[in-house]
């Protein structure tokens, strides 16, 4: 947040449209990241309008897609329709195929997230199929987790886990970073939560709970406290799961991080 500070205070001083519309965007992504989605919202509607007076289309699609993650949170699903529609029409005239897949992928989180379950899935496969094609695994995989979360809603969890197991194949094969590891075991270990396979959902919350702890990100660290400590409540060790809950609610009070 100091940094992106730094950064605005820099771009004011140019008086640059473009440099200040990345430096709110910047602001933007970091409040919503920490749950201020209505500090998100202005930050990132500022964004938008420097970037469209600065008119440069790839700028405005990709303002677009963040306004429209942030108002998904929200659950204000027809304004995020509204820019993500705004944003592939922009990406069709500049065959934009990056970010074109990219509103692909948020249009299956929004459709989803409004239980529209079939457009949902259409836009899901539209993006995995893109993202494959562009040879984009980082994205195909994140794709993917969103595809179990669709599956979960439909009360299939062990289609969600086949999605999960080809996604981690890939992410080990491409040799990805350690924390799109450790979002897959998360999802798996959601998947096994709601199959009641309490042990397995353990035992990949735990996975997870240790790469963030050895990337030493204390947000995700935070919340998969939780995880491990609402799991280790099921299996009945309820010492275990206070010494985690506690944890990820004295980080969660540090970080001023509200979404949990």
């Amino acid at each position: 947040l100091l940094l992106a500070n730094d950064a605005l205070a820099q771009a004011n001083l140019s008086k640059n449209k473009r440099s200040i519309g990345n430096a709110m965007n910047a602001m933007g992504w970091i409040m919503m990241h920490k749950g201020f989605l209505d500090s998100a919202v202005i930050n990132l509607e500022t964004a938008h309008q420097l970037f469209s007076e600065a008119g440069i289309p790839d700028d405005i699609a990709r303002s677009c897609i963040n306004i429209a993650e942030v108002y998904t949170k929200q659950s204000n699903i027809s304004t995020a329709i509204k820019y993500l529609m705004k944003g592939d029409s922009i990406c069709v005239k500049t065959n934009n195929k990056p970010f074109l897949t990219n509103i692909w992928r948020q249009l299956g989180i929004v459709y989803r997230e409004a239980k529209d379950y079939n457009k949902s899935a259409d836009y899901f496969k539209r993006a995995m199929s893109g993202f494959m094609e562009l040879q984009d695994y980082v994205k195909y995989v994140a794709t993917g987790t969103s595809v179990s979360i669709l599956y979960r809603n439909l009360k299939l969890p062990d289609t969600a886990l086949a999605v999960l197991n080809r996604c981690l194949a890939i992410a080990k094969e491409k040799g990805m970073v350690p924390y799109q590891v450790a979002m897959l075991e998360e999802h798996k270990a959601e998947s096994y939560f709601q199959l009641q396979k309490f042990e397995d959902a353990l035992n990949h919350y735990t996975r997870a709970y240790q790469i963030f702890v050895e990337l030493n990100n204390k947000a995700d660290v935070a919340f998969e406290s939780f995880t491990v400590g609402k799991t280790l409540v099921r299996l009945n060790r309820y010492a275990e799961a206070e010494k985690y809950l506690f944890q990820s609610y004295s980080l969660s009070d540090t970080l001023k991080i509200t979404n949990y």
